[in-house]
């Protein structure tokens, strides 16, 4: 009779007492990257408002007054921004003559930009024939063919406009 050598390996309890090892150290590593995952959105979601800050003082530097909140034609703050958000691409094929409504405008009305976003926010999508945004302006200062300045806000900019 020959016998085979034992090889050696692992038993099935050992396997077991491994696997349930290996789950509880995953189970505690998730909620930390779920931790770093959040920070990052907050952190992306701070700079896109940083971001459309710098946007409405350059407009204010080049026009000497802030876009209004909406004009005529329906078109918002948001879309007076884009060229000082780095999408003048964007801007430029709009045709602010016409209405936002207009079929002139519908490829540049569903864009979604990214700045306008912000990643803490679940629901990402409205109307899916409008770009959604994630930030609003202060109807104080942004409202139906607005003019404000700077020099309107006597307490300063920073809690009045984009909070």
């Amino acid at each position: 009779m020959h016998l085979r050598p034992r090889r050696p390996a692992f038993s099935i309890f050992q396997l077991l007492v491994l696997l349930a090892i290996l789950l509880i150290l995953l189970g505690l590593l998730l909620p930390a990257v779920q931790k770093v995952r959040e920070a990052a959105s907050r952190t992306q979601s701070s700079n896109n408002l940083k971001q459309i800050g710098l946007a409405l003082h350059n407009y204010h530097d080049t026009y000497g007054k802030f876009p209004p909140g909406v004009d005529d034609n329906h078109f918002s703050t948001s879309a007076q921004l884009l060229p000082y958000i780095e999408q003048d691409n964007v801007f430029r094929m709009i045709d602010f003559k016409k209405s936002i409504d207009d079929k002139a405008n519908a490829a540049m009305r569903e864009l979604r930009i990214k700045v306008f976003m912000s990643p803490l926010d679940e629901i990402m999508e409205v109307k899916k024939e409008y770009g959604p945004t994630n930030y609003l302006y202060n109807h104080l200062a942004f409202y139906r063919n607005s003019t404000a300045r700077l020099a309107s806000f006597t307490d300063g900019t920073s809690n009045t406009i984009i909070t």
